[in-house]
C-alpha cells in the first residue's frame, strides 16, 4: 500500500482542492460549476419527480468532520450505468465552486502506461480523510475502460485519475472500482461488473464524458 495521508494544509495547493467529496465517494471539479463522478456514487439523489435531492450536497476540502464550502446539485448528466464504462456522471451545482478552487481540465485522449495519481476518500483509511498515491501506473486500455494500479478502497470511487502536463492538472481517467483481493470473497466492496483482473483497478475513459463536460464550459 503505497498511499499516503497528507495533512489538511494541502488543499491549498492546486490540484487537492479541486477534489472533493461526493457523499461517500470522490469527485473533482471540472468546471465553475460541474463536478464529475461515478454514477453509482450517486444514482440515489434523483426522486420520482426528476428533481434532486436537496440533503445531498458536494463538499470542497473536506477533511475530518468539516468542509470549507458546500453546494447542492441542481442537475445529473450521466451515462446511466453501474460498474461498466457507462459509470460516469456530472454533477451540475446551485454555487460556483470551481470559480473559486479552481477545477480540472480533461484530456479526451489517454496514453496507455503513462504516470498518474490518485486522491480520494477511500473508506479504510478513513472516509472523511483523503489518501493520495502518487506516480502509479495506467496498466493498459481495454475497450473504454482504463487499467490502472493506483491503491484505493471504497469510497474513492469517483476520484479522478489526473497527471501534470505541460498546461498544468489534467485528468486522464474517473476511477469507478477496485480489484478484490484473494480471501475477500466476502467482503461488501463495490466490484466493476464484467472485470476480472489480478494487478489493477479499473476506470473510465475520459472521452465518454468529454462532450457533455466541454458543452457546458463558459
Amino acid at each position: 500500500d503505497d498511499r499516503i495521508k497528507p495533512g489538511k494544509e494541502i488543499y491549498h495547493q492546486a490540484p487537492f482542492s479541486q477534489i472533493v467529496k461526493v457523499g461517500k465517494c470522490t469527485g473533482a471539479l471540472v468546471g465553475p460549476n460541474l463536478v464529475l463522478s461515478a454514477y453509482h456514487c450517486v444514482d440515489h439523489i434523483t426522486k420520482g419527480d426528476g428533481s434532486i435531492s436537496k440533503g445531498f450536497k458536494v463538499r470542497v476540502n473536506r477533511y475530518g468532520f468539516s468542509s470549507k464550502e458546500t453546494s447542492r446539485v441542481k442537475a445529473l448528466v450521466h451515462g446511466g450505468g453501474s460498474g461498466d464504462e457507462r459509470d460516469w456522471a456530472i454533477l451540475i451545482l446551485e454555487k460556483n465552486l470551481g470559480s473559486r478552487f479552481g477545477y480540472f481540465p480533461v484530456q479526451d485522449h489517454v496514453n496507455d502506461h503513462h504516470l498518474v495519481n490518485l486522491f480520494g476518500f477511500s473508506a479504510d483509511l478513513g472516509n472523511n480523510n483523503p489518501s493520495f498515491h502518487q506516480d502509479c501506473q495506467i496498466r493498459r486500455i481495454e475497450g473504454d475502460l482504463l487499467l490502472h494500479d493506483c491503491d484505493s478502497s471504497g469510497g474513492a470511487s469517483g476520484a479522478p485519475l489526473w497527471r501534470k502536463s505541460r498546461n498544468g492538472y489534467v485528468i486522464v481517467g474517473l476511477h469507478i472500482g477496485g480489484r478484490r483481493l484473494p480471501g475477500e470473497a466476502n467482503i461488501r466492496r463495490f466490484r466493476a461488473k464484467k472485470y476480472e483482473h489480478e494487478i489493477a483497478n479499473v476506470a473510465v475513459l475520459p472521452h465518454l464524458f468529454f462532450n457533455e463536460i466541454y458543452e457546458r464550459l463558459p
